[in-house]
């Protein structure tokens, strides 16, 4: 939230130690709390230890959590990133 208004940003990361880590950066600096990550194959492991101790996590098994994401997506307040 930026004085009281939701904001929605959406970047791009790798899949490197180095580039996890500044996700964890990014997501710390912009007040993020707690993070889901799917629980795709072993893929999200390495993304649960970079974030393990900073966030509080979330691990979503995706099926059991489908859900219309356009609907979702058109319920939620639009606002422009910086």
């Amino acid at each position: 939230m930026v004085d009281g208004h939701l904001r929605h940003e959406v970047r791009t990361f790798g899949t490197s130690t180095r580039e996890l880590r500044e996700m964890a950066a990014w997501l710390a600096a912009v007040g993020c709390t707690h993070v889901a990550i799917e629980s795709t194959g072993v893929y999200w492991k390495f993304i649960w230890h970079v974030l393990e101790g900073r966030f509080e996590l979330v691990l979503a098994n995706a099926p059991a959590y489908r859900i219309n994401r356009r609907t979702c997506m058109d319920q939620q307040p639009r606002m422009q990133s910086r």
